[in-house]
């Protein structure tokens, strides 16, 4: 060791020296309660205290001598980084076989896994925050250490944030150098779009661009802040965007971007009631010292309502509730100018207190993205990548993916490219998205010629194929998609009954023998689709003789195996159904094997491509032959 622990240790000045000011304020941290317990008396316990960087080290062994002193230390310095894990191992097997315990304090990487295996407990240090920081200053400082509201969030050298407690100095000082040194904020990775520039979510878009608007005004004297609306809450499914939402909205609106949780408050603390009540005005103190600021709380619904409790869980959560309301009110009502916004995937389950006017009483709903945003997202990420490509099919093929899913399968595309050391095709975006395809070359032709069938008819019947592709799809081998209209007559759900049952008909003509699982077998089959369409149309849409309503749409198919005379007229449409496809398929086979040749190779057609192969056929071809 560069110094020796007594000299560390020394107390004679009247100010310690701040680096074991620091040091004893990040170890109190670290060292839960219950282990902090048994170092005391004396257990056999092997603890391991990983710390940022050389300096560190001596430091916190000082502190760690302070706090439980009969505890043997073991200290792996910057003097000893060079020796192997064996003598290291051999040295710190040599200590605990001694002493039976030991804390041993380590660069964070600096010994093996192999190393680290026998210890009980195994910490990272935490760096201090602002509890930590005044109570610092009140050891080494003078004057009001409550006006300490900086933290560590950075990687820092430990006699650099030393030097910005001088000892004997005003707590001011201490301030103005926390905040020089401070890092400049690093760019995001991802540019932040614009308001206008984004894609659907017009409620929470309308919402920011309002605010912003009232916040120009407010900072122009013309209206005060309580005239603005200052709060809501972004509701939607997982992966939808709401933090990137409250992120473009703060940077649109030029506010600093405080970002927490609920769940946060809880890892953040000791998880003990005061503790989470402590972290929770810290958060809101944070916002206010950064304001104006946008304040973005995920998991909101984390937060019970108090109505579902019950009389044990309510006397705990009503103190951290009525404590999260207070810091909103007050936060709200500050003429400083905070925003809060937050974010639940389960709106309903709120507490009633928090949605209430003047509070988040404004909701966002965030759905999934449309196919046009969806494919603004994608771009967004892939930056300068596939630029020439075109990732519609993708898209169209993955409508109600989240904005997530897609930042996942532009990493995972990436990822592949780099590990091949080639630059990133649009496979491998598909392959991210969908999965990389393992059929044999016949199953994929049979694939083709079963939806070249749907297609074909489609385009006969007036039904238009818009999309087609072999590529695997959730369960299903292959998908076509047809550009229906809003309202749907008997005859045109009979047609497209016949265009279901088309693929099945083109196996069968084109392939010979049976067809694939595909069209039959579990929900979702082609056959099952025709079978449900029918008995709705008999069971609730008034198309039997009679005009008697015998069940909900969704529960017709049900009647099958209660009616007989129900089963053999939904048969008996079935049978006219797949006939007539036969007869069409039959007709126009030329057209399927061409285009199953085509999909075969391509493995989809978008809708112009598919609207060029039929206009080959002729520029009448699917007048509703």
């Amino acid at each position: 060791m560069d110094q020796t622990l007594d000299m560390l240790l020394d107390t004679k000045s009247e100010f310690p020296d701040p680096r074991l000011a620091i040091a004893l304020a990040c170890l109190k941290r670290t060292i839960p309660a219950s282990v902090y317990g048994k170092l005391l008396s004396e257990a056999f316990s092997i603890v391991v205290i990983e710390v940022p960087g050389s300096d560190w080290v001596n430091w916190i062994a000082a502190a760690a001598r302070e706090l439980v002193v009969r505890h043997p230390l073991f200290i792996r310095s910057a003097s000893r980084a060079g020796k192997a894990s064996s003598a290291e191992l051999g040295r710190l097997s040599d200590v605990i076989a001694k002493k039976g315990r030991v804390i041993a304090i380590v660069e964070a990487g600096d010994l093996e896994e192999d190393v680290l295996r026998i210890a009980d407990h195994r910490f990272k240090l935490k760096l201090p925050d602002r509890a930590a920081l005044r109570e610092v200053a009140r050891r080494t400082l003078v004057g009001d250490a409550s006006r300490m509201k900086s933290e560590i969030s950075w990687p820092c050298e430990l006699n650099l944030l030393g030097a910005c407690f001088p000892p004997g100095a005003t707590v001011a000082t201490a301030v103005a150098r926390l905040q020089r040194l401070r890092p400049p904020l690093a760019a995001a990775a991802v540019d932040i779009p614009t308001l206008a520039s984004v894609r659907g979510l017009d409620a929470a878009k309308q919402w920011g661009m309002d605010l912003k608007v009232d916040l120009d005004a407010y900072r122009t004297g013309q209206i005060g802040f309580s005239a603005i609306e200052a709060g809501a809450i972004l509701a939607g499914p997982p992966g939808t965007g709401k933090t990137m939402v409250a992120r473009i909205i703060a940077n649109e609106c030029g506010l600093r971007f405080v970002q927490t949780s609920i769940g946060s408050l809880f890892a953040n603390s000791d998880g003990h009631l005061d503790g989470v009540v402590k972290k929770l005005r810290s958060v809101f103190d944070e916002a206010k010292a950064k304001a104006p600021a946008l304040l973005f709380v995920d998991e909101l619904d984390a937060l019970p309502s108090r109505d579902r409790l019950d009389d044990r869980g309510r006397s705990w959560w009503t103190t951290v509730i009525t404590d999260f309301l207070v810091q909103l009110d007050s936060s709200l009502n500050d003429r400083t100018g905070i925003v809060v916004l937050g974010a639940t995937n389960r709106y309903q389950d709120l507490d009633g207190a928090l949605v209430r006017p003047g509070r988040l009483s404004r909701l966002l709903q965030i759905e999934p993205p449309s196919s046009d945003a969806l494919e603004a997202i994608l771009r967004q990420h892939l930056g300068s990548d596939l630029a020439g490509d075109d990732i519609g099919p993708l898209v169209m093929l993955t409508k109600g993916a989240t904005g997530a899913a897609a930042a996942g399968w532009v990493s995972g595309a990436r990822r592949t490219a780099r590990n091949a050391g080639r630059v990133m095709c649009l496979d491998d975006l598909w392959a991210a998205a969908i999965g990389r395809e393992t059929r044999a070359p016949s199953e994929l032709w049979r694939v083709a010629v079963h939806e070249s069938g749907h297609c074909v008819l489609g385009q006969v019947l007036g039904q238009k194929p818009i999309f087609v592709t072999i590529r695997t799809v959730g369960d299903t081998g292959g998908h076509t998609r047809f550009e229906l209209g809003q309202t749907l007559t008997r005859d045109d759900l009979e047609r497209a009954a016949i265009v279901t049952l088309a693929g099945q008909a083109a196996e069968r003509e084109l392939l010979g023998g049976g067809f694939t699982i595909g069209t039959g077998g579990e929900r979702g089959s082609d056959l099952h689709l025709v079978t449900e369409v029918i008995s709705q149309g008999y069971a609730s849409f008034g198309w039997a003789d009679s005009l008697v309503w015998r069940s909900e749409p969704k529960d017709a198919i049900a009647l099958l195996s209660k009616d007989r005379q129900f089963l053999e007229t939904v048969e008996r449409d079935l049978r006219r159904h797949a006939d007539t496809a036969e007869a069409l398929i039959r007709k126009y086979a030329d057209v399927c094997f061409a285009l199953a040749t085509r999909l075969a190779d391509k493995k989809y057609l978008t809708s112009s491509e598919l609207e060029d192969f039929f206009v080959g056929f002729g520029p009448d071809f699917g007048n509703k032959n």
